[in-house]
């Protein structure tokens, strides 16, 4: 259980490390200037936490292996894991690339978009090392070079979509005081201009998925996902996801529009904005448990490696 809570909470941190700033790169420069989201120090505590947690997460592993309790974890067996190792070399370079963040999060007032950038590519290479703790690094030759990308390439994508959900929802939950209609207008466009980089966050998601259920299920075991516990946890994250999908599509093509229709006519947003605070917080509660999932699968024995 250990694991798999330090699992959960590496995946949330990173993901908020990624996104963030990568949503903020994305937004317009005006909407970026205006919105209430504190990106630099949000990005710059996960990145404390996801330290911490990543020290956490050895101790956890270091207990798994030997079959001792947390606290009766001695130095050499955290030295052996730090030895040598796919695993260990990954963990060395997220707590490396951790550091960049946090150095980066100091530059956000003097140099902006150095801060955001260095916190978008550091931000990115720790949390594909996360592909080394999970089944994704399990195959070796040129098939498992293609598992790894995707699983990495899935990483990216949901992290980018977290962020950009942590983001809007800050900007709908904390608006400045004074600002009125036109923060809802700042709003509306942010979520008009996510809408093509979720496309391709969603079809990102899906081909990776396909690819990854290939390596860890295969064809013959479809059948069997049911009678699996690891099949039966990714038939809950398949409809978790479709609610995300359909949350989505709402917030594209009906809520928001109708946000932009309230402003064009000159009445108040209110209703309007507060529709999309519930979809958006129903989302990212949905997107969490999406990734709770996602720290247990790696604990347990896909059909295809049983």
């Amino acid at each position: 259980m250990a694991v798999v809570a330090a699992r959960l909470g590496l995946y949330l941190t990173l993901a908020v490390v990624l996104g963030l700033p990568c949503f903020s790169l994305w937004t317009r420069r005006d909407a970026r200037r205006r919105s209430a989201v504190p990106v630099a120090r949000i990005v710059g505590v996960a990145a404390l936490l996801a330290i911490a947690l990543s020290a956490f997460q050895l101790i956890a592993l270091a207990a798994s292996m030997s079959g001792t309790p947390l606290k009766e974890v001695d130095r050499a067996t955290i030295a052996m894991l730090l030895e040598s190792g796919a695993m260990a070399l990954a963990w060395k370079i997220r707590v490396g690339a951790l550091l960049v963040v946090l150095i980066a999060s100091t530059l956000a007032k003097p140099m902006p978009n150095l801060s955001r950038i260095l916190s978008v590519s550091s931000g990115g290479m720790a949390l594909a090392t996360m592909a080394w703790f999970g089944h994704g690094a399990v195959h070796a030759g040129m098939a498992g070079w293609v598992h790894l990308v995707a699983d990495i390439a899935h990483l990216w994508a949901a992290g980018i979509w977290a962020g950009a959900l942590v983001s809007l929802s800050w900007m709908l939950l904390s608006p400045p005081a004074g600002e009125g209609c036109h923060h809802a207008a700042l709003c509306e466009q942010a979520l008009a201009d996510f809408a093509g980089l979720g496309t391709a966050i969603v079809l990102t998601l899906v081909a990776t998925g396909l690819v990854n259920a290939w390596f860890l299920i295969g064809v013959d075991h479809i059948r069997d996902l049911a009678s699996d516990p690891y099949g039966r946890l990714l038939l809950f994250k398949l409809a978790l996801f479709g609610v995300m999908l359909l949350l989505a599509a709402s917030n594209r093509y009906r809520l928001t529009p109708a946000l932009g229709r309230a402003l064009a006519g000159g009445g108040s947003p209110a209703r309007s904005l507060g529709r999309l605070r519930v979809s958006l917080l129903t989302e990212t509660v949905v997107m969490a448990l999406i990734l709770g999932l996602v720290a247990w699968f790696g604990t347990l024995s896909p059909p295809a490696g049983s």
